[in-house]
């Protein structure tokens, strides 16, 4: 990144980890609500999370000791993000943070099983992720 510019907006080389984790961990318990609210199954045992974004590992942890937290902080990053993971994030979840890309630190045998997780989810990503198609408006009639 250079220096001046804001990650939070722009194109897809901009984007950063933060708001991957954050919108990550938003479309999980979307699911998980949407899923026990349809089944009506609660959800009664804890959860635990592990992220290696600090910053998102906070912002669950304060949301889920107080539900009131991010009420006023306007400017904080992803703020949309927040306010909706408050909708829907249970009370009974701890997040936790995970250092990543501990494969290049330490033998594959002395990882934690939150390490290897981390480090299968990053493959998975790194292996499967595209630039969006941005093509939805070439070659289409546009009236304002």
């Amino acid at each position: 990144m250079t220096a001046g510019t804001n990650p939070d907006f722009g194109n897809i080389t901009q984007i950063h980890s933060h708001r991957a984790e954050l919108y990550g961990v938003l479309s999980v318990f979307t699911f998980l609500q949407e899923y026990s609210n349809y089944f009506m199954i609660p959800v009664p045992s804890n959860i635990t999370y592990y992220c290696d974004n600090i910053e998102v590992v906070h912002k669950i942890n304060m949301i889920s000791n107080n539900r009131k937290y991010f009420d006023e902080q306007h400017k904080t990053t992803h703020h949309e993000a927040v306010l909706q993971l408050k909708e829907c994030l249970p009370t009974n979840v701890i997040a936790f943070h995970v250092k990543g890309h501990q494969d290049k630190r330490k033998k594959w045998g002395n990882l934690t099983i939150p390490e290897h997780l981390n480090i299968q989810a990053d493959g998975l990503i790194g292996n499967n992720v595209t630039v969006p198609i941005n093509n939805h408006i070439v070659n289409t009639l546009l009236a304002l």
